[in-house]
């Protein structure tokens, strides 16, 4: 009950923050946190499931031939079908959050 109170003072403070605008809000950064997570630990697991770890050797090798930026024909990282979900999910999960964002704050 104090919570609320609470709750109904802030909203009482700003003019412009109404309860809904303040769950139009709340909605979108739930369901980050409930997609993102573990969408994101996946794609950890599968990054080192396909490429191990290497041992930290320093930010000299760590930034060696850092801007050289590889291009890789389709038909070699589709072979394999761990990079394919990879490189698919990075891929999309940007455009699905997009729209998800889109339509709860810009409908």
């Amino acid at each position: 009950m104090r919570r609320r109170t609470q709750f109904s003072d802030v909203l009482k403070s700003r003019t412009s923050l109404s309860v809904n605008r303040y769950f139009r809000l709340i909605a979108p950064a739930t369901m980050e946190l409930l997609c993102t997570t573990p969408i994101s630990a996946y794609g950890i697991y599968i990054n080192i499931a396909d490429n191990p770890l290497q041992p930290w050797k320093g930010f000299a090798d760590a930034h060696f031939n850092y801007s050289r930026v590889g291009q890789y024909p389709s038909v070699t990282w589709r072979l394999n079908s761990l990079t394919i979900v990879s490189t698919e999910l990075t891929r999309w999960s940007l455009v699905f959050y997009a729209f998800s964002f889109f339509a709860f704050l810009g409908l």
